[in-house]
């Protein structure tokens, strides 16, 4: 069975971690250049790219080896531990909004798209029927709160 794993947590099976991701990194094959931004007053921290005990490494008995094979090991777990994730779609309530309220003013040559396309019935009646719960449920707290300023 497949693992799920982000690109960045399955990276950090094969290099040192850099800290924060507000900072710019610039990486070569051995050393990685890490910047808070581009501007001249944020100094260059250099690290090294390697952590001694990268994952794969104790198929190898040397680190110059383990180093020298790296990227075909990478290519090789990134084929068993990453895999593509279907996207959920958009939020049926955004889905009868996009038709709704902006369909008839976008123009013409994209009324056709996917994004504005009326959603089926059975999404416009679950839609509905929660926004009718919700109104319900807001006056019901409404009233509850009248009662206790009283």
């Amino acid at each position: 069975q497949k693992t799920f794993l982000t690109m960045i947590s399955f990276l950090i099976y094969f290099t040192v971690s850099l800290g924060a991701r507000s900072h710019r990194i610039i990486c070569n094959q051995r050393m990685v250049d890490l910047r808070e931004s581009n501007l001249g007053e944020h100094p260059v921290t250099q690290h090294k790219a390697f952590k001694q005990g990268f994952f794969g490494r104790s198929q190898y008995d040397s680190l110059k080896e383990a180093i020298a094979n790296r990227h075909t090991d990478i290519k090789a777990f990134k084929d068993n531990y990453l895999y593509a994730l279907k996207a959920p779609g958009t939020n049926i309530y955004k889905r009868v909004e996009m038709n709704t309220k902006y369909h008839p003013i976008i123009p013409v040559e994209i009324h056709d798209g996917s994004l504005y396309k009326k959603p089926p019935q059975g999404v416009l009646d679950a839609v509905k029927a929660k926004k009718s719960k919700r109104k319900a449920f807001k006056s019901d707290l409404n009233r509850e709160k009248k009662k206790v300023v009283k």
